[in-house]
């Protein structure tokens, strides 16, 4: 969706309830990943990561940290691996596309 509201979806019933997000801007997640009560989501358009806390019954989250920098080059995708966060960067934006595309290890979110 390109309202930049975030969605849980509900398996056992395949409803869908939208999250509360307070603390920032609208999300607009390309990408997310989801460790506990934290949510990372890398923004697309305004190459960035939005880190946000999700309440214990996972009806709203707050936004806690905003990192953006034009050397993500349009991220897509991230994971964690080995206690670093990995941003793919889709390079989607550019003129030219440097393949094969890269991944940027990121810190400070």
């Amino acid at each position: 969706m390109a309202s930049g509201e975030l969605f849980r979806l509900e398996p056992a019933t395949g409803g869908i309830r939208k999250l509360t997000v307070t603390g920032g801007d609208p999300v607009f997640a390309d990408g997310l990943l989801w460790e506990k009560d934290q949510l990372w989501a890398v923004q697309f358009g305004s190459d960035g990561i939005s880190r946000l806390t999700l309440s214990a019954d996972r009806t709203s989250a707050t936004v806690t940290s905003r990192l953006t920098d034009p050397a993500l080059e349009h991220p897509t995708a991230l994971l964690r691996r080995g206690g670093s966060l990995h941003v793919l960067r889709s390079q989607f934006g550019s003129a030219t596309l440097d393949l094969p595309f890269s991944v940027a290890r990121v810190s400070g979110i």
